[in-house]
């Protein structure tokens, strides 16, 4: 039955890693959600499992906490937008107009700065583990 049906195949064989994936970034979610409830005593530093909404009520009313949230989705809108005013015309050109030989020199210019930084992470990574 799986020889005829191929992409029933794939599917039955990244399911249970997917699953996995899926369970652990929810309980992660619920985790951070949880701990959001919990407060931290102001002699001591150290978080004390009572439930409140004094966190909440912290970052609604704090002017500094609102002009924070309010300039992050400026940015992450900002971005977005700036994001796809440059990569959809440059895939375009790429998928549509260039050349082989030019497609793969684009290519190479939007992952090497990737690289660069996985690079950079590596080596910080390989000064902070060495004796």
């Amino acid at each position: 039955m799986l020889w005829r049906r191929p992409w029933l195949r794939a599917f039955l064989l990244l399911l249970p890693p997917l699953g996995w994936f899926v369970v652990i970034y929810l309980a992660s979610l619920v985790l951070l959600l949880v701990t959001a409830f919990w407060r931290i005593n102001d002699f001591t530093t150290q978080i004390e499992q009572v439930w409140n909404l004094d966190n909440f009520q912290t970052l609604l009313s704090g002017p500094t906490y609102r002009t924070i949230i309010l300039r992050t989705l400026g940015m992450a809108a900002l971005v977005t937008a700036t994001d796809a005013v440059l990569a959809f015309p440059f895939a375009y050109y790429m998928a549509r107009v260039a050349t082989r030989r030019v497609q793969t020199l684009l290519f190479a210019a939007v992952l090497l700065p990737l690289w660069a930084s996985y690079l950079a992470r590596v080596y910080a990574w390989i000064l902070i583990l060495a004796h």
